[in-house]
């Protein structure tokens, strides 16, 4: 007669098969985890395209039929010495007459002005060492822009000396006199650097020190000519070129995630 021993799992067998679980739980997490981060980070970065999308929609719109031949006190036509702010008259009937200004939701105003502007309301170091910006250009004065200090290589440039502006897009109108009639917000998350050694002007140099020299100098506004070049005045100008770069931090604040969008705006009325 064959005797049969019932033999019972040990402890040790027990320990080894609950690690071995253990390891394939926490490796089945770490890859829901990175998934989730992933999928988070791309909805991020979908809403920043979003914005530059509608963005450069809105000023394309705004722009293709301008003019920025005026001289109305206190302001002049085309973009200002930083490019973060243009200044234009749309066409427009007053009284029946054809003649160039500025609409507003509640009137057309001869021989008013719009402009885009840029308004930081975030000042973002990317380390104590960065330089400090007190108040960038186009700042809102009534509304200081908060400092961050980000602790990171915000543009990956192999630094972290830069400071940013981050803030919105504002169309305002003004009279003819330079009254303001209407401010109203266009867009909003849009990143410019503060200028190396001046810090109350902005650029568009997001990645700069020589990294990648097609986007070295990506101001906001940029007049250009027939010849593809920027323009050496108003009149001689075809074309406005908008480069927005829309940023925000993803869900672990460890990253700046930035979506850079650019348009040529052709003008269809002549700039003289």
């Amino acid at each position: 007669m064959n005797r049969h021993t019932a033999r019972g799992t040990t402890l040790i067998e027990i320990a080894v098969a609950t690690g071995i679980l253990a390891i394939m739980m926490a490796f089945v997490s770490m890859i829901f985890f990175n998934a989730q981060r992933s999928g988070e980070d791309i909805s991020i970065s979908a809403g920043l395209t979003s914005r530059g999308r509608i963005a450069l929609d809105t000023i394309r719109s705004e722009l293709a039929f301008a003019s920025m031949s005026f001289t109305p006190p206190p302001a002049t036509g085309g973009v200002d010495v930083d490019h973060s702010r243009i200044r234009y008259q749309i066409p427009i009937v007053v009284a029946g007459t054809p003649t160039y200004g500025c609409v507003t939701s509640t009137a057309s105003i001869d021989g008013g002005f719009h402009e885009i502007v840029f308004v930081a309301d975030l000042i973002l170091r990317e380390t104590n060492g960065a330089a400090v910006a007190l108040q960038a250009e186009n700042e809102d004065a009534t509304q200081p822009a908060g400092t961050l200090i980000a602790q990171m290589d915000v543009n990956n440039d192999g630094d972290q000396n830069d400071t940013f502006a981050r803030g919105r897009l504002r169309k305002r109108s003004y009279d003819n006199g330079g009254g303001l009639q209407e401010d109203i917000a266009l867009d909003d998350y849009v990143l410019l650097r503060c200028k190396p050694g001046s810090l109350d002007e902005l650029d568009g140099a997001i990645r700069s020190d020589g990294m990648t020299p097609a986007i070295d100098l990506d101001p906001l506004f940029l007049l250009i000519d027939d010849t593809g070049a920027e323009s050496p005045s108003v009149a001689a100008t075809r074309r406005v070129r908008v480069t927005l770069w829309h940023a925000d931090f993803d869900k672990r604040g460890r990253a700046v995630l930035m979506i850079r969008s650019q348009d040529d705006v052709r003008l269809e009325n002549p700039q003289s």
